[in-house]
């Protein structure tokens, strides 16, 4: 069920009664300018709208802001199936944008493009710029803001897991812990089970004249994978987290290690008067790390994700029912209010609630070195334990050296084959018959194939 939060209180109208009496009627004839936002970002995202309209009263004699409750993964299905029903912003994987294609209204406003280039990390905006058609010619622009990196991190339990162990995920099923559980992953989740596939040294690229996705995925080195991962199935201190489990079990001290985005850490630490209460992780048991290594042939290998973000756009039809002119200040607004939201300030608000880490450059390399703001290097709010700014520097390290996202719209045929690579090895898992190589490769097939298939054919 999604949930309506209204941004028009009667303080913002009590503070302009002096300016926007009719405005904050019960006649309004304001444009109003829907936000998609996740559940956690809500609360969040209604106190900047406020403090937007505070310091820049003039727009909300134009504008009032509404918010939606929409989990991010979603925007890009819904925007493109109905942009006219879509809302005016919201947050989206940064990879969906070769999709959405000219659902995105590009970012022109000069104000707007050197506060991105100044502002965020370069590795932040390399995915959001779009061919686009403006006033007839085309030419390449910036689609969207961005949040935070879309990526995620290894949450452990120091009681039971020590820094060297959770190095590899060898040393990890070795550990002679006090639990069932050494490590849960959801395996039949693409964004994750990638990383198996990328890390054993396969690839993904675009071929440009056809715009598909080219993958070395069934081949050697997409076998080794799947062997490691049915070998990772079979094993009985590794758990499947496929509805959650993964979480709980943490929570219970019955589990070592689990893959989970940084807001994850949220869920699982004991904060007095939270659901989490209860937990028996709390600020000084919890830790975090990077993505671990992998055996193969003898080798370590190192676990390698996609480099993608959690971004901010607005639909192309925004300010669309208006007449030209106020259009225009309609969709500035918007433009205005999206760089806002992603701003130094309300980036570090957003990693003091969420966990999730900056893109802002002051944030990520404080005075050009390699040292963290101080509110992250060093200062977690008594709210929010657990060290998030430990989160926040191996995100970045991450980063680093994750393969850039695929920018092709050919990108949509990638999650569900791989989703479904991923739920064979499960139910093989759960069969109790080791599969043979001829298993394998069938199932690695029918991933190149779905993988590989021409949008247009």
């Amino acid at each position: 069920m999604k949930k309506r939060i209204s941004i028009i209180v009667v303080a913002i109208c009590l503070f302009f009664v002096a300016t926007i009496t009719v405005a904050c009627s019960s006649s309004d004839d304001r444009y109003r300018l829907l936000v998609w936002a996740p559940a956690e970002e809500q609360e969040m995202l209604l106190s900047m709208s406020e403090s937007f309209l505070y310091e820049n009263p003039e727009f909300a004699e134009l504008v009032r802001f509404e918010f939606v409750t929409m989990d991010f993964p979603n925007v890009p299905d819904e925007v493109i199936r109905d942009a006219m029903s879509a809302a005016n912003i919201f947050k989206f994987p940064s990879g969906a944008i070769p999709a959405m294609g000219g659902n995105l209204l590009p970012m022109i406003y000069q104000p707007i493009l050197t506060n991105a280039e100044s502002r965020h990390v370069e590795a932040a905006l390399d995915a959001l710029w779009s061919d686009v058609t403006i006033g007839g010619q085309n030419r390449r622009a910036l689609v969207a803001l961005p949040a935070s990196p879309n990526n995620f991190v290894l949450h452990y339990n120091s009681d039971l897991l020590t820094e060297e162990d959770v190095r590899s995920i060898e040393s990890i099923m070795a550990a002679d812990i006090d639990a069932e559980f050494n490590l849960a992953m959801p395996l039949a989740n693409a964004w994750y089970n990638k990383v198996f596939f990328l890390g054993a040294g396969a690839t993904v690229t675009v071929n440009l004249e056809t715009d598909t996705l080219q993958t070395t995925f069934a081949g050697e080195y997409g076998m080794k994978a799947a062997e490691y991962m049915s070998g990772l199935a079979r094993h009985p201190l590794f758990l499947n987290d496929d509805g959650g489990q993964g979480g709980q079990e943490f929570r219970s001290g019955n589990l070592g290690a689990f893959f989970g985005p940084p807001i994850s850490r949220n869920d699982v630490i004991n904060i007095p008067g939270n659901i989490t209460e209860g937990s028996v992780i709390n600020a000084a048991n919890y830790a975090s790390a990077p993505l671990p290594t992998i055996r193969i042939n003898s080798e370590d290998r190192q676990l390698i994700d996609f480099s993608e973000h959690r971004v901010y756009g607005i639909n192309a039809l925004t300010g669309a029912s208006r007449d030209h002119l106020e259009a225009a200040q309609i969709t500035r607004i918007a433009q205005l209010f999206v760089d806002y939201i992603t701003n130094d300030i309300n980036q570090l608000r957003r990693f003091e609630l969420t966990s999730a880490a900056p893109t802002a450059r002051t944030l990520v390399n404080h005075n050009q070195t390699n040292i963290p703001h101080p509110a992250i290097a060093g200062n977690p709010s008594a709210g929010n334990p657990g060290r998030p700014e430990i989160v926040s520097s191996i995100i970045q390290a991450q980063i680093n050296s994750a393969m850039p996202m695929p920018a092709t719209r050919a990108l949509s045929n990638f999650w569900s084959p791989q989703a479904v690579f991923g739920q064979q090895i499960v139910n093989n898992a759960d069969s109790g018959t080791p599969p043979a190589v001829a298993d394998f490769q069938r199932w690695l097939d029918d991933l190149y194939n779905g993988i590989t298939i021409n949008l247009t054919a």
